[in-house]
């Protein structure tokens, strides 16, 4: 059963190189790819711009007692 497994992740690994060995970073914003780039970019950066990170340092400096108390 592991043999199998081992065997199958060899197998997937010599298709990746395949694949690897005849793509660029360019191909990420061609064709069905530039939909996918989008997307991901887009969960990406709402993330960022939602606040979130800004929130996640207060609560840092907070617990490291970094507040505006302390100035």
């Amino acid at each position: 059963m592991i043999d199998a497994q081992i065997e199958l992740l060899k197998q997937a690994n010599e298709m990746e190189k395949i694949n690897a060995a005849n793509s660029s970073f360019r191909d990420c914003f061609r064709g069905v790819n530039t939909k996918r780039t989008v997307i991901g970019l887009m969960c990406w950066l709402i993330q960022q711009t939602n606040g979130e990170t800004l929130t996640s340092y207060a609560t840092l400096c907070q617990f490291l007692s970094l507040s505006d108390e302390s100035y």
